[in-house]
């Protein structure tokens, strides 16, 4: 369960307080892990045709990840490329 967060959050400005209202990040902070704070990113919608999609799901279940760390990954890699 989520709590709700105020209007500047809702925007994407999430500041180092979210640790004291953002459960997950509490449960981080907890066990002495520093927030991961990518649960706060905006949706984003975009268009995938159903195949490459499962063949994507079904790839990053097989490596223990999602298929928004794996594209966040790949978009992290694109922009860097010169």
């Amino acid at each position: 369960m989520r709590v709700a967060a105020s209007a500047e959050t809702r925007r994407g400005a999430w500041s180092s307080s979210c640790a004291r209202v953002c459960r997950t990040c509490v449960g981080q902070t907890a066990v002495g892990m520093a927030p991961d704070r990518s649960h706060h990113t905006p949706n984003r919608v975009i268009r995938v045709d159903e195949e490459l999609w499962r063949a994507a799901q079904a790839k990053a279940a097989a490596r223990s990840e999602t298929v928004s760390e794996a594209v966040r990954r790949y978009l992290r890699r694109y922009v860097k490329e010169k």
